[in-house]
């Protein structure tokens, strides 16, 4: 019997099989999702005997870390690989694959699955992206995962162990020490490892993101198996409003999802503006095209603090004109609350290039005036920074010329203002910036303020004009924009 990926009731049906108490299934889960302990001998509310009958009768397999690439940031890129996992394939889990023939299909499924899983810190919380299957058959054409084919599906157990092992060995690390690493390079398997950036332990908060290798509604009930488990308070723990599951447009996955109780928030990978263009680019789209997703869309049921977000790779010369951007908005125009991510695209090896960094703020530009919310994002070597307005914190209606930040009370002003940047930096609680990697006069950084006049705490985005680090430790520094994010 393997315990990994089982809810409550199916961990109490085992136990009724080994004539054990119902509560013992509790106990069980919290052991495996809540405590992140995956020996049984070592669960010690439990009577020794059910301890040793557990460890001979039952299992609890855990990917095999092949491979971690560490980043100088911190973030850590796992090389999970997995089971044989064999199973039959059927016409719901692989679609796109009408153009690929059987011969592509079936290399794939000789393959030995192995996916990746990539863990992020960040100030106040860390990040988790999470693969949903081994390969992808969706094959969109920007994307190297679609170079595989679909190798398999993950059961429920190893989705939710992509999110486990990162939080059991980074919370483990602060006692353990650290190690010293280049950007991006290889870890062996005997770690743990971390890089001097990253202070041992884990933050308060946890994000996961449903955006790694496959297409998670392909993948339906193995998917919503671990959501359950990921969503439950009692079991790992997390807030419905720090996971998001994205999708390449699965008209019927999406209605399914929105029929579930609990549920993580949508992305939709649009990465198009017309038909003609999303037919090539993401081939499920002649099967769910653009019309048909859009009414997906607005009929999904958004709770009261929810956006729909649709995500766009911006590509050079492909998709990233001013003509795309406006029919983005008119496609868009008819949904409430929405916003949409313009993620740069990273360059590989495939024939696709990076839009400029001018492009990518036209198309923002329009995008908002538009009443679209468009948020390019400030890249760095992990992910990216979306600017997210709320409907309460939206720029127009929070003016920073009237917050008053910091223990001095210094005033903010959008544009024509100084403010030291000690106080937004340093006493916020985030005291590195990055250069903009379009415009590399400028730092970014985050802090978090509270804003004596109003009562509350803001979060902001401040770019500042620097010619070398040093700058971000003077006052009066010129600020260039102050962005209200929460």
């Amino acid at each position: 019997m393997e315990l990994l990926g089982k809810n409550r009731e199916e961990l109490k049906a085992y136990c009724e099989t080994l004539g054990e108490p119902a509560y013992r299934a509790g106990q069980i889960y919290h052991w495996l999702y809540a405590e992140r302990e995956f020996s049984a001998e070592r669960w010690s509310n439990l009577p020794s005997a059910l301890r040793e009958k557990l460890t001979r009768e039952a299992t609890i397999t855990l990917p095999v870390v092949r491979q971690r690439y560490v980043s100088s940031d911190g973030s850590v890129r796992y090389l999970f690989g997995l089971g044989d996992g064999r199973e039959e394939f059927t016409t719901e889990n692989i679609e796109g694959t009408e153009n690929q023939g059987g011969k592509r299909l079936g290399r794939a499924m000789k393959k030995l699955a192995a996916v990746e899983a990539v863990f992020m810190p960040s100030e106040g919380r860390q990040t988790i992206c999470i693969s949903t299957q081994a390969g992808c058959a969706v094959d969109c054409q920007f994307c190297l995962t679609a170079q595989l084919g679909l190798i398999r599906n993950l059961t429920a157990g190893e989705m939710v162990a992509q999110v486990l092992m990162p939080l059991k060995e980074m919370g483990e690390m602060g006692t353990t020490g650290q190690t010293e690493v280049g950007n991006e390079a290889p870890a062996s398997e005997s770690g743990p490892y971390i890089s001097d950036n990253t202070s041992g332990g884990l933050a308060s908060r946890t994000n996961v993101v449903l955006m790694g290798q496959g297409e998670p509604l392909l993948n339906f009930d193995s998917v919503v198996g671990a959501l359950r488990i990921l969503l439950d308070a009692e079991g790992v723990g997390l807030s419905p409003k720090h996971v998001t599951l994205s999708t390449s447009g699965i008209v019927p996955g999406i209605e399914r999802m929105g029929k579930e109780e609990v549920r993580p928030k949508l992305a939709i990978s649009l990465n198009a503006s017309c038909d003609e263009q999303r037919d090539v680019l993401m081939p499920i789209n002649k099967k769910y095209p653009l019309k048909v997703l859009m009414e997906a869309c607005r009929n999904y049921p958004l709770r009261n603090w929810e956006h729909l977000t649709f995500e766009y790779v911006m590509l050079g010369s492909v998709n990233d004109t001013a003509a795309d951007a406006r029919r983005v908005v008119r496609l868009l125009g008819p949904l409430t609350r929405v916003k949409v991510n313009l993620i740069p695209w990273n360059p590989g090896e495939l024939p696709y290039k990076e839009s400029s960094a001018e492009a990518i703020e036209e198309f923002r530009k329009i995008l908002t005036e538009k009443g679209v919310p468009g948020f390019a994002p400030i890249q760095d070597s992990r992910y990216y920074f979306n600017y997210h307005h709320t409907a309460a914190d939206t720029f127009d209606k929070v003016n920073p010329r009237e917050l008053h930040l910091g223990a001095a009370g210094e005033k903010c002003r959008a544009a024509g203002g100084t403010a030291g940047t000690d106080d937004l930096l340093a006493r916020g609680g985030h005291r590195r910036t990055q250069r903009h990697p379009a415009r590399r006069d400028l730092l970014v950084g985050r802090a978090a303020h509270h804003d004596r006049v109003a009562g509350r705490t803001v979060h902001i985005l401040i770019a500042v004009r620097g010619d070398d680090g040093a700058d971000r430790r003077r006052s009066g520094v010129d600020i260039l924009r102050v962005i209200v994010v929460s």
